[in-house]
């Protein structure tokens, strides 16, 4: 049939959604509202168990806090899920007397009564109270407001507009956590709960300016109302008030409605439509009961116990984890707004709890083998799959699924079910994971086994009463409607129109059948198929031969960028890079890093010996500890100098470095050096070396001159002209500050050694030779290795072994940015354990000249390397613009559609 209903909102109807929101939003805001509070709340953070009397008070003369105990707060926070369930037995009654607008009206007068008292509750008894009547306004208005929303949202947007009621859930989740964040003091906290009042408030006052369900003015015979808010809703107002009549690609309702039985109740006169019924009778109706399996699957509970084991993985971001995790929650609730219409709602769920039934698993498998990163990451996914289907389409099934006369009461008894549930699980989800993991923390995870199993069960029964394509079938038949027209009114053929058959428009099912049953198409006279694929035809040198690809005819995909194509990538790109930003955070947040920089260790005052050492605290160092151990206690470290000028050389000017290890470290142990505004990325500088030379080969003096090695290619005095091997700047520049080993100054004074092989990469020794393709008379070292080989090469000191010398291999390899570090010495075995320190620098290396610093990094690795978050902070910052941009889309084409195919915006219309 036609599609007679209306297809847009007004400003006015958008403005109405928002004022049903609000309602579901307050559900959201008070599930976390005293989470966020307790500690200040229950005077945890004052740390008194004094009564309130003794207390002290706020400016407004109430207590900045209300002593109680774990015990006795966890019954004030259970009590809102009673009061919920109060709200929702009695919400039907509400509905169906008072309309989805006056119930609408007594959940917000519950909201302001209840969070006005909590606000300024002074005692317990006040709080408790307060508590039960916000409960009683989020039952009623988790019951009236999916209902009402889906009663005046057009017909095309109807499931779009219903997940609008999770997604105002999840904002009222983040926005108390976020208030939380900065309110949590004595003096503000209460706050948190008058603002609630507030907007409660506000909500009640604009109420006179709000219309009637269309829905329950029909029933009503309210025409007149009716006809006035049909024109405040809709862009079109030809509507059949309370049913959408199906397409053909539409899913079957769960109670297996026929269109004839939807035309036949459309079409009653007001005074013959069905009584509404009582809970009772819905309970008495077996036929009526099958929409409830949608709440029995009691998974929500699982996310009350979701930040403890995040904590685990990030104990030191524990207050944001809550945070974190409602952020993608919100995130998620998008994409079934474009899906919800587009994949159906089977389809949508059965994505959802696959994903989430996985996620359990994984979490479960995570906690019992140790692994708190796959249980972290398996959380997220749980509650990305969780806000994508599970969460949302519930509140669109609801009224879809059910009678007219039943919706109220159906919706009643599914939320009282969902809060009834919801707070058994959350009950007995700790005692039953002690029980099954018998105290051992390590099998912590085998509770989730259980959810799983209950969430398989749940979904299993609800698939198979859900009579609606299968998720297979309902992808296909989007494949084949895919921008097809709706079959048009038959006209009369003129002799100009095309041979297409009066049948060219098929049901979608019998399309879905025709991509199994395609054939062949018969070869023409000439051998060619009907693409003209077949028989080969030679061309001249003016005609291309006629098979597909010289003429054109291969398949091809043209995808057409719509918003309902666009918006999900961005989404899922989005979804995407941000887990893998967090994989990378978090294993850099493994890593610890302690930088010691020692420059200007030669400018304090020499110390006369070893054993007289006079240190001075050093004034720039690092200390980046690892996330389960940032706020480990520890010494600043200091340092000394002293300069022996009757040492060997190289090793006169000497930097004793003292500092802390303040806690076990893992093998590996890397030691790095640091050097700052050093440039070895400039192009005559990395260009600067003889690359035979290094292999071993003979190269003459002319060629290094003539070479990239010059200024640094030749040396020449009265004796004659000498190769400099090695040649160029980067050899000349090599770095020839060394360092002791740790030795521990405290305690047993052992010393923590560190090799020097294989801190290079394994290929490197390949570009270089053991032994220089010179005789020790045609070759000088480099300038700068005056230290090192003061009287030149010499057969007591001749020329490094440079395939060995890992060092120089490490210091050839030159850095892109001007602050690197490179490898100097690393410890694959031993621990090292927590004590005070002391490593001895020999000081050789000038960088004051040129404005740069020098210090020693000891730093451990991770799964992803060093200590080096930008990579996935990156990740998160392109996943923020992706869903940004994915979020302001959304709304933009909520608000103000673009007409697709709208030949008038064409420029040449204009």
């Amino acid at each position: 049939m036609a599609d007679a209903g209306p297809h847009a909102f007004t400003t006015y109807g958008w403005v109405v959604c928002l004022w049903i929101l609000v309602v579901s939003f307050q559900y959201g805001y008070h599930i976390s509202a005293l989470n966020q509070i307790q500690a200040v709340l229950t005077c945890r953070d004052v740390g008194t168990t004094a009564p309130p009397a003794d207390i002290v008070l706020s400016p407004y003369g109430l207590p900045t806090c209300i002593p109680m105990s774990d015990a006795t707060f966890s019954v004030v926070t259970a009590v809102y899920t009673i009061g919920g369930l109060l709200g929702s037995l009695i919400a039907n009654v509400i509905m169906d007397s008072y309309g989805r607008k006056g119930a609408v009206c007594a959940a917000s007068a519950m909201v302001v009564l209840g969070s006005g008292l909590m606000g300024i509750a002074a005692a317990l008894p006040p709080l408790i109270i307060g508590r039960v009547f916000v409960g009683v306004g989020a039952g009623i208005g988790l019951c009236v407001g999916p209902i009402f929303l889906a009663e005046v949202a057009p017909s095309k947007i109807k499931g779009a507009v219903g997940v609008l009621t999770q997604f105002a859930i999840v904002i009222g989740i983040f926005v108390t956590q976020a208030m939380g964040l900065k309110l949590a003091t004595p003096q503000d906290w209460r706050t948190v709960l008058i603002f609630s009042s507030a907007l409660s408030f506000i909500q009640l006052l604009l109420s006179g300016l709000i219309v009637e369900s269309p829905t329950w003015l029909t029933r009503r015979g309210m025409t007149q109302d009716l006809l006035y808010a049909a024109r405040k809703l809709w862009v079109s107002s030809e509507a059949t008030y309370g049913y959408t009549i199906p397409h053909d690609n539409s899913e079957a309702p769960l109670l297996g409605e026929s269109e004839e039985d939807v035309e036949e109740q459309a079409a009653k006169r007001p005074e013959d439509h069905d009584t509404a019924i009582s809970i009772v009778q819905l309970l008495m109706a077996p036929e009526l009961r099958r929409p409830l399996t949608i709440q029995c699957s009691g998974v929500n509970a699982v996310l009350y116990y979701s930040n403890d084991i995040l904590s685990k993985a990030l104990p030191d971001v524990g207050p944001y984890v809550s945070l974190g995790i409602t952020i993608v929650n919100v995130i998620m609730t998008f994409p079934p707004i474009f899906l919800i219409e587009r994949m159906g709602r089977k389809t949508l769920l059965t994505i959802s709890a696959s994903g989430a039934l996985a996620s359990l698993v994984c979490v479960g498998f995570g906690l019992n083998s140790g692994m708190v990163g796959l249980a972290s990451v398996a959380i997220i996914a749980f509650i990305a799959s969780f806000a994508v289907g599970i969460g949302p389409v519930p509140f669109v099934m609801i009224p879809e699924v059910s009678p007219l006369h039943a919706v109220s009461a159906l919706s009643s008894v599914g939320l009282s079910l969902n809060w009834i549930i919801n707070f058994g699980v959350g009950l007995v989800f700790l005692p039953l994971r002690n029980m099954l993991s018998g105290g051992d923390p390590e099998k912590e995870g085998r509770v989730f086994y259980v959810f799983a199993s209950m969430l398989a069960i749940c979904t299993v029964v609800l698939l198979n009463v859900y009579r609606g394509p299968t998720p297979a079938v309902a992808l296909l038949l989007l494949i084949t409607n895919h921008h097809q027209p709706r079959p048009a009114p038959r006209r009369t053929r003129s002799p100009r129109s095309d041979s297409r058959p009066a049948h060219a428009y098929t049901h979608p099912q019998s399309r879905l059948m025709a991509l199994f049953r395609r054939k062949k198409a018969p070869a023409d006279e000439n051998g060619a198929d009907a693409n003209g694929d077949g028989k080969k035809e030679k061309g001249s040198w003016r005609r291309p031969a006629n098979t597909a690809f010289k003429q054109q005819r291969l398949k091809a995909w043209q995808p057409i960028f719509t918003p309902k194509t666009v918006l999900p990538a961005f989404f899922i790109v989005g979804l995407i890079f941000a887990p893998i930003g967090g994989l990378l955070i978090w294993g850099s947040s493994l890593v610890t890093e302690i930088t010691l920089e020692y420059t200007d260790c030669d400018t304090l005052n020499p110390s006369s010996s070893n054993n007289s050492l006079t240190f001075s605290n050093m004034p720039d160092f690092n200390y980046r500890l690892r996330s389960s151990q940032s706020h480990a206690p520890f010494t600043p470290p200091q340092y000394a100098f002293i300069n022996d000028t009757s040492g060997p050389l190289g090793q006169q000017a000497q930097c004793f470095v003292q500092f802390d290890i303040p806690y076990d470290l893992e093998p590996t142990v890397l030691l790095y050096y640091k050097l700052t505004n050093f440039f070895q990325n400039h192009r005559r500088y990395v260009k600067s070396l003889n690359t035979d030379q290094l292999k071993g080969k003979f190269v003459s003096v002319s060629d290094l001159q003539n070479g990239d090695c010059k200024p640094l290619a030749r040396f020449q005095n009265d004796t004659g002209r000498f190769a400099v091997y090695p040649c160029g700047l980067i050899a000349n520049s090599v770095f020839n500050d060394t360092y002791s080993g740790l030795t521990e100054t405290t305690g047993s004074g052992s010393n923590y050694t560190f090799s020097e092989k294989g801190i290079a990469w394994p290929g490197e020794a390949k570009k270089y030779a053991t032994t220089p393709g010179y005789n020790l008379n045609e070759i000088v070292p480099p300038p700068n290795w005056g230290l090192r080989f003061p009287n030149g090469y010499t057969t007591d000191n001749p020329p490094p072994d440079l395939k060995a010398d890992e060092h120089f291999q490490n210091w050839m390899r030159t850095a892109g940015l001007p602050t690197f570090t490179k490898l100097w010495g690393r410890n694959d075995n031993d621990r090292l354990l927590k004590g005070r320190y002391q490593i001895v620098a020999n000081m050789n290396y000038p960088v004051r000249s040129y404005k740069g610093h020098k210090a020693i990094v000891i730093s451990t690795v991770s799964w992803i390397g060093g200590k080096n978050p930008f990579l996935g902070w990156a990740y998160v910052a392109a996943a923020s613009l992706f869903v940004a941009v994915a979020i302001l889309g959304t709304i933009r084409h909520m608000i103000k559609p673009r007409k697709l195919g709208d030949m008038s915006l064409l420029s040449w219309n204009r």
